[in-house]
């Protein structure tokens, strides 16, 4: 062995390197060696063998790999078919070259998605040519056709499921009406707005159904229920046939909401399907924030009421009459205004309530312990559907004389805020807090 070299040599004969190494032509010259028969698994799928493949890695040289029978007949201009090229598998494509592809696509019509790429699966079916759907309501022209606008709507609309049959009525409301500025925060787990469309669960007859409610841009509500009371019952809580254009004409030029009234002049605030969801939202609502007092809501509904597509009925004073008030504080509701909640559900039929006048259910409401005058205000407003009781001392509102004062504000003080707007007080506490928390009330009040 000579180390001199850098490569080892045996008995000083040169090394055998791969351009000296032929398989048939060595095995005359060499005496105790046999010819080397390749097998299918020595030679690689590009026609290479494995000893050249890794002789080539150890002399840092790359191998010569010979040209496919098909590719040298292609180079001589023959004519050739072609065929598989992985010979091994059939499920792999058998696509041969890139320009095939592009071929086969040119030949293709315009809307087959399917690529043909030979492999052993049935082919899809063609599609059929799809109907393309008319734009959602915000982005359609609103001065274009207000009953092409009602029948796009419509196409969204039929396909959720309704109990039976389903009624449809077009109710043009009185008075100015938003129907979009009105039910801006109107969701709760009974309903839901989406796109527009207002989707709630209504109880009548004791049977629960679907009803559903959208605005055309001509100003015409259109309503869906699968009965007529219950077309009824979604005209009373979206305040349909309650006009509020005396209250809009008579404070015009109020120093507090006469901006408001102007700007927001189709505002009505909706209302609860039941009066005992009003009284539900007017215990949770106290001295709390109105998001946990939403929270605490929900959860009570979704705990006692069935749900219908993905919403629940609205509550019942049996629903609730029938709960411990300990369950109700596991739910997130005070020690206190549980227990008046299931004493007032379980002594006072609630909902006979919407057949008195608003100042005679008011007053009782009043005498029940547990219930002030903001509550009362709120079961009056979105329960019996009174613009006359107002929301009395609200928080909104102490903050409103605290800014317009300039000084710290009891809530007892806020009663004077609402005397000039009599018959109306319930609907200007609406308007006073829309307008502050909008920055419409002006400041100069402020001393």
């Amino acid at each position: 062995m000579d180390e001199r070299h850098k490569r080892v040599h045996l008995d000083r004969e040169p090394t055998v390197r791969r351009r000296h190494e032929h398989a048939l032509g060595d095995s005359a010259d060499l005496v105790h060696e046999h010819p080397l028969r390749l097998t299918v698994a020595d030679v690689l799928d590009d026609r290479v063998r494995e000893g050249e493949v890794e002789l080539a890695v150890a002399e840092r040289q790359p191998p010569p790999v010979r040209l496919d029978h098909a590719n040298l007949r292609e180079r001589r201009g023959e004519a050739i078919q072609l065929g598989d090229p992985y010979r091994r598998d059939p499920s792999r494509p058998r696509i041969h070259r890139l320009e095939e592809v592009f071929g086969r696509l040119s030949k293709r019509r315009v809307g087959d998605p399917n690529v043909d790429d030979g492999r052993i699966r049935p082919r899809p079916k063609r599609l059929e040519k799809e109907v393309e759907l008319a734009r959602p309501a915000p982005q359609r022209d609103p001065r274009g056709d207000p009953s092409q606008h009602a029948r796009s709507v419509l196409a969204v609309i039929r396909p959720h499921r309704f109990n039976g049959s389903v009624l449809t009525d077009r109710v043009r409301p009185k008075g100015p009406y938003l129907f979009r500025l009105s039910l801006e925060h109107a969701g709760n787990a009974t309903r839901r707005v989406r796109d527009g469309v207002l989707e709630a669960v209504l109880e009548t007859n004791g049977e629960l159904e679907l009803a559903r409610a959208w605005q055309t841009p001509d100003g015409t509500v259109m309503l869906q229920a699968s009965s007529a009371e219950g077309l009824d019952l979604l005209r009373f809580v979206l305040a349909l046939d309650d006009d509020h254009s005396e209250f809009l004409a008579r404070f015009r030029a109020d120093p507090l909401i006469g901006e408001t009234t102007k700007r927001l002049r189709g505002l009505r605030p909706i209302r609860m399907t039941t009066v005992t969801h009003a009284l539900l939202c007017a215990l949770a609502g106290q001295l709390i924030q109105s998001s946990r007092a939403r929270a605490i809501e929900r959860s009570v509904i979704r705990a006692v009421s069935p749900s219908l597509g993905g919403l629940h009925a609205p509550p019942t004073p049996a629903l609730l009459g029938a709960l411990a008030p300990a369950e109700l504080r596991r739910l997130g509701l005070g020690a206190r205004r549980a227990g008046a909640l299931v004493r007032i559900c379980r002594s006072l039929d609630l909902e006979r309530l919407r057949a008195v006048p608003a100042e005679a259910a008011a007053a009782r409401l009043a005498r029940e312990p547990g219930l002030g005058p903001w509550s009362v205000g709120v079961v009056a407003l979105r329960g019996l559907g009174s613009y006359r009781i107002g929301l009395a001392r609200d928080l909104g509102l102490v903050k409103l004389c605290a800014a317009l004062w300039g000084r710290h504000v009891e809530p007892e003080e806020t009663d004077v805020l609402l005397e000039p707007y009599e018959e109306w007080a319930g609907l200007a506490s609406v308007y006073l807090l829309q307008g502050f928390a909008s920055g419409m009330v002006p400041h100069e009040r402020a001393a």
